[in-house]
Formats: structure tokens, C-alpha cells, sequence
């Protein structure tokens, strides 16, 4: 663990420095607005793409930053940690 979050893969670089092409970009996102459940703590950045060419476009930026990221779609049956995640979350 690297502070109190859980870790998405090695988050190589800080959330402060990543740069992203997307209109929705969210810091410190609170999981619990984005899962079936309601549950999880922030997710150090949450973006929600408008459309399939700004998805492909923020994938490709955060490998070539070397981001770690996951994509939940919906968030249906996802169970998130209090202690929320680090990364990006698509």
C-alpha cells in the first residue's frame, strides 16, 4: 500500500502531474457515486470520457505517462475500499 489507498499497479507518477485530453476529470472522486453498491472511498482521479475517440485518446495518454489506470464501466458489482484507490479510474 502507498499511503492510505489501495494501490492500482505502480502509480508512477503524481496524480498532481498527469495530463489528460478529457472534459470530465474529477480529483479525489468519491467510488461510492459510481458503484452499484454505494460503496469506496476517492479515487485519486476519476474521468468519464464522452465519447469512444476521447476514451482511446486518455488510454493512450496515461500509458504514455506510465498512469495506472482501471476502467469500471458502470461499476455494477464492484466492491471498492474505504481507503479508495490510487490511480485513475476510467
Amino acid at each position: 500500500m502507498k499511503g492510505d489507498r489501495v494501490v492500482m499497479g505502480d502509480c508512477s507518477k503524481s496524480c498532481a502531474s498527469v495530463k489528460l485530453d478529457v472534459d470530465n476529470i474529477l480529483y479525489d472522486e468519491p467510488m461510492k457515486n459510481h458503484t452499484s453498491f454505494k460503496l469506496g472511498g476517492p479515487a485519486d482521479i476519476f474521468i468519464e470520457p464522452k465519447d469512444m475517440p476521447e476514451l482511446v485518446r486518455a488510454i493512450k495518454s496515461l500509458r504514455e505517462q506510465g498512469v495506472s489506470y482501471y476502467i469500471i464501466g458502470n461499476g455494477s458489482n464492484l466492491l471498492v475500499s474505504d481507503k479508495g484507490l490510487r490511480g485513475v479510474v476510467v
